[in-house]
Order: structure tokens, then sequence, then C-alpha cells
């Protein structure tokens, strides 16, 4: 076959492609490839004709082909890539797409479609919309996550956890210092909670992070400086107020830990919402409350003394919060993931 006539059934085949003809340009790109082997154009659109006609793997192969006898083609990379996505084969579509790119650059398109392999590569191919997989968590916690304070800086502000005594008793333990201190106690006939600080309560199977106490301590002192620069304008509109000192309640986002002890499916609450309060146990791995207000509610921590579990004693918490009013523009998440 002359050179005219190969060509002239090269253009015969790519007029079938255009209108879509994949059972009559398929034999016509054959054809031309038997003549023309290193043809990488008619194997590009070989591999067009036999993705359209469900041959995946034929396409694939097609397309690689293409790419080999003309590297600077650019749409034999960009089809490969597509095609490695479907494969799952991120790291594979990731070098196609650069090498398309780098063939067309003018194509902005292809930068969009780099951008999605490389981070299809990086969470292993994860989709949001499937909810927060163990690649995408990894991935926020070593780029996004706020860094928790050193544990050994010290802690300004008392934190205290009730432990139970294997005696039935129950016992303060300082998480602010490792001495085996108490807390200060009110005078006779006053309320049985500590004089100062925040009640930890911490649920079974729950623990904290090194440096969570110091971070609570740090949002605290962060979120005490937001609200005195806003002071002056909500002063402004006594009615629509939220002029808060600290808050009474503090809650915060949790994870667990897997069988690698690897941190895993993470719980992101959201600020408060009084509905999902009742609904939902935002409070049952942790929450901190402050002494004060405790005091000021003048609530009894009986159920405590009667070795209630964790869980039992945030529900009684939770249900003085409506009783004894606490006001839900005083409770705040703390953003630092402590659990």
């Amino acid at each position: 076959m002359t050179e005219k006539a190969w060509q002239q059934l090269f253009k015969t085949a790519q007029m079938a492609v255009e209108k879509q003809q994949w059972l009559t340009a398929e034999p016509l790109l054959r054809q031309t490839i038997e003549h023309v082997p290193q043809h990488a154009s008619a194997h590009h659109l070989l591999g067009k004709v036999l993705l359209a006609q469900g041959q995946r793997d034929q396409a694939l192969a097609a397309q690689q082909q293409s790419c080999l006898h003309d590297p600077g083609l650019g749409w034999n990379w960009f089809a490969a890539g597509e095609l490695f996505l479907d494969q799952k084969d991120f790291k594979a579509a990731v070098e196609a797409f650069e090498q398309a790119l780098a063939a067309l650059p003018a194509e902005g398109w292809i930068q969009e479609q780099l951008c999605q392999s490389k981070v299809a590569l990086e969470l292993n191919g994860e989709q949001l919309s499937d909810g927060i997989g163990n690649y995408t968590y990894s991935y926020w916690i070593q780029h996004h996550e706020p860094k928790l304070p050193a544990q050994l800086a010290p802690l300004a502000q008392a934190f205290w956890l009730l432990e139970a005594e294997k005696n039935g008793s129950q016992h303060w333990r300082s998480l602010h210092s490792s001495a085996d201190l108490q807390p200060a106690k009110a005078p006779l006939g006053d309320s049985p909670w500590p004089l100062d600080g925040w009640l930890v309560l911490l649920g079974p199977n729950s623990k904290l992070r090194p440096g969570a106490m110091q971070a609570m301590e740090s949002w605290l002192a962060g979120g005490l400086k937001e609200q005195r620069a806003q002071m002056a304008i909500e002063q402004l509109n006594p009615l629509n107020s939220n002029i808060l000192l600290e808050p009474d309640l503090i809650y915060a986002d949790e994870d667990r830990l897997d069988e690698n002890s690897q941190r895993s499916n993470p719980w992101f609450k959201p600020d408060w919402v009084e509905e999902s309060f009742w609904s939902s146990p935002w409070l049952s791995s942790l929450s901190v409350w402050r002494m004060s207000w405790l005091r000021h509610q003048q609530l009894p921590y009986y159920g405590l003394k009667q070795g209630l579990s964790h869980l039992s004693a945030n529900q009684h918490l939770g249900t003085l919060h409506s009783s004894c009013g606490l006001d839900q523009s005083r409770i705040r998440e703390n953003p630092c993931r402590c659990p």
C-alpha cells in the first residue's frame, strides 16, 4: 500500500470516529496500523474506538502504544490517564496526566485532572462523599490538624478528675499536677464542689492525648481574647449581646484507636445545638465543667458519690443543664480534639 493510500485510509477512519461509527472505524484503523505500526494517532483513535465498545483493557493497551510511538502527542497520555484512573492505578494516572500537561500546556483543565489524580493517590481513592476514611483522616491529621502543645508546659488552671476507688469511694485526681493534690473545699455548709477549676468527666475506655489539657487551656485563653475583642461591639446591642468570660461546659471532637493504635473514625462535632444534645452522645467521651457553675447552681454530686458510671454522671449533669438553666451561649466546643 502506498503512502497516499494509507493516508486516505486513516482519513476515512478519522471521519468514522467523528461520526461515532465505531464498527466502521475499527477495521480501518487496524489496517492503517498494519501498514504503519508506528502511527501514534491511529493507535490513539483505536483506543477511543475500543473504549466506546467497552473494551477498556484493549483501549489502554492501544493508548500505551500511541504514547510509546509519539510521547509528544498529549491526547494519548490524557486518554491513558483516564483509563488508569478507572483502574484505580492512581500513580500511573498522575504520571500520564503530567505527560499530557507537558505536551499540552495550554489545556488548563488537564491540570485540574492532574490535581484530582494526586488527591486520589494521596487518599488511596477515598471520596469525602463516602465519609472520612482512614487515608483521608491520616492526611488531615498530618497536614491540617492543629498541633497540641508540649505536655511539659505547666497548667495555670486546675483540672480535676473524679475517679472511683476499689472500695467504692471516689478520689479527686489532679490533671494539672503529678502530685497527689486535693482540691480546696468550700466552707462548711456550702456546695460540696471544689472552689476553683474544672471537673473533667472522661468516659470508659476514653483517654486524652498527650498535651490535651495544655491545648484546652490555650484554647480557653485564645477564646477569651476573641470574646473581649468583640465586647465593645456587642455592648452596642445589649439585646443580642453574647458577652462571655469563659464557658461553663466544654466538649470536644473525638476519634477511635484501631487495632494498630492508629487514630481513625473521627467524629467532628458541630457547635452547640440544643436539639442534638438529647439525641447524640456528645458528652459521653469527654466533657469539662466549670466548678464555679456547679457550685452556683447548687448541684449536688451525691450520684457521683454512689459510684455512677461516667455516662450516668454525664446524663445527670446534662439533665441539670436544662433544669438549672445552663445557658447554651456558655457552651463551647474545643476544636483541639482532645480525646
